[in-house]
């Protein structure tokens, strides 16, 4: 499917999309038929009698879809785009590209799009090839092109910030302190207490020799104790607030707006702590970006 999608301008929406099988040999003209009336409901295109107009009665995002339409016709199981939406209002841009995304999920087909538009790529893509004067720069996951771009070539294509612009992309790993502060089990209160003191924090994670999180302890239930000498192990609390690492951030904001302790720890699969989040790093990284917009 090519930018200006090629339709014969002298045949009609039926006879565009027909050609295709009828040239790589289908003889089957009932199941060809069949297919194109398919392939209109697909792209969208059943009411009005579609398949008797002529490209020049449709409008440009009518015609990219039979474009679609015709790139499918021989179910091939690799289907070539150079830039088909690009010449496109914004509205029937992204409208296409929700159309092609749906139809890619329904018909499994690996479609190799070009485009120069990053959203548009990382809107549609499961991989990405960043390219340079025709040598691959970076293959990888959108996700991945956003948060490690290669070089700094990679960094300016994709944007500066650009993961800010893709929230659902943000997750617990990219907001939280590594080898944050912890506390073994076998610790008294009157150390805890001390800890805290000293590195000026309101709460503690609690893990044991293997790392992995087995409760969490707060200044304000420590010091409402009479007795220093208990452990931890025997006050810890064992239900509490924990993200995993892959959680989004939406589910971050979620946790801190339910949770009225100033951290919260960040484990990974076997539950091992990993990390920690905490209210005033979550707002200074939430800060920093707003203020680095405004400087640009």
């Amino acid at each position: 499917m090519v930018q200006q999608v090629g339709l014969f301008p002298h045949m009609t929406v039926k006879e565009n999309i027909e050609l295709i099988p009828r040239l790589v040999g289908k003889k089957d003209l009932e199941a060809i038929e069949i297919r194109t009336t398919e392939l209109l409901k697909i792209v969208g295109l059943t009411d009005d009698n579609y398949e008797d107009r002529y490209p020049v009665e449709l409008s440009g995002g009518q015609q990219q879809r039979v474009g679609v339409a015709r790139a499918l016709a021989t179910d091939s199981d690799v289907i070539l785009m150079d830039e088909p939406f690009s010449a496109l209002d914004p509205i029937t841009r992204h409208e296409l590209q929700e159309e092609l995304f749906n139809i890619q999920e329904e018909q499994n087909k690996t479609i190799v799009f070009v485009t120069h538009d990053m959203d548009e790529a990382i809107n549609l893509a499961d991989r990405i090839c960043i390219l340079r004067h025709g040598e691959v720069v970076q293959y990888d996951t959108p996700e991945n092109i956003i948060k490690n771009p290669a070089d700094p070539y990679v960094e300016e294509f994709v944007g500066k910030g650009k993961i800010w612009t893709k929230p659902d992309l943000i997750s617990a790993a990219d907001l939280m302190i590594v080898k944050p502060i912890t506390i073994s089990p076998k610790r008294t209160v009157l150390q805890a207490i001390q800890i805290m003191m000293e590195k000026k924090i309101d709460s503690l994670p609690v893990i044991d020799r293997d790392k992995l999180l087995i409760g969490h302890i707060t200044l304000q239930q420590l010091q409402g104790m009479s007795n220093k000498e208990v452990l931890v192990q025997d006050i810890m609390k064992e239900n509490y607030a924990c993200l995993k690492v892959t959680d989004p951030l939406c589910c971050v904001l979620s946790e801190f707006n339910e949770s009225t302790i100033g951290s919260i720890p960040v484990v990974d699969e076997s539950k091992m702590l990993v990390g920690l989040i905490t209210r005033s790093s979550l707002l200074s990284i939430l800060s920093m970006q707003f203020l680095e917009e405004e400087v640009e």
